[in-house]
């Protein structure tokens, strides 16, 4: 779900669609890549008819707002069942890792990262949707569900204002690039592996300590 540099544009080329086209810089032949999205029909109603319900039943619990409002923000991909159950994005051993990597970023940029809590910064997901195997039966969402119009000017209003995103996993990238490329996102913003064990390479109690202040450190590299 790697999103490739170039040129991203909306266009309504098939009936009851919209598509995401991206044109590749640098090449004398430019490819384009078309990402679908049902963005008009029964797709779109579907998307906004879930965050109207979410928002409804105050299940929302891919997003945090601090108290304050911060400068600095962070993208993961989709709550799960840990998220499901605390009500709030970023639970479970993704938060806890997320922390630990918050200790070395307060260190290495004090002036930018200011609180060790992952809860001090907005926190929000590629996909506001609850997805885990038992519920949904997948951990993640599609990439057409990612790119839908209407999620991804849901996610833009939520960053928007924002001097500095950390997009945590390869779907959380392409929703964040496109706001970057398509819709003017003016923020800073660090691409970096998602915060799961598995994505951050399933390390050793030994290596746990390294591998977390890499993260941190490519986090501080892109900014």
């Amino acid at each position: 779900m790697k999103a490739p540099s170039g040129h991203w544009g909306w266009a309504s080329i098939y009936p009851n669609t919209e598509e995401i086209i991206h044109t590749s810089a640098g090449t004398a032949t430019p490819f384009t890549l078309r990402l679908r999205l049902h963005s008009k029909g029964a797709h779109a109603a579907n998307v906004r008819t879930m965050i109207e319900r979410m928002t409804e039943q105050g299940t929302l619990c891919h997003i945090h707002r601090p108290k304050d409002s911060g400068q600095v923000g962070f993208v993961f991909i989709c709550p799960g069942r840990f998220e499901e159950s605390e009500g709030r994005p970023c639970a479970g051993e993704t938060g806890r890792v997320l922390d630990d990597g918050l200790c070395h970023l307060v260190q290495m940029r004090g002036d930018l990262f200011t609180s060790r809590n992952r809860y001090d910064y907005l926190i929000t997901n590629a996909w506001p949707q609850v997805e885990y195997k038992k519920s949904t039966n997948r951990s993640v969402p599609t990439c057409i569900e990612v790119t839908s119009k209407q999620n991804i000017q849901r996610l833009f209003s939520e960053i928007n204002g924002l001097s500095h995103v950390v997009a945590c996993g390869e779907p959380a990238h392409l929703a964040v690039r496109i706001c970057v490329e398509f819709l003017n996102f003016s923020g800073n913003v660090a691409y970096v592996k998602h915060t799961s064990r598995q994505s951050m390479g399933c390390p050793t109690k030994e290596q746990y300590e390294s591998t977390v202040r890499d993260w941190a450190k490519s986090v501080i590299q892109q900014f």
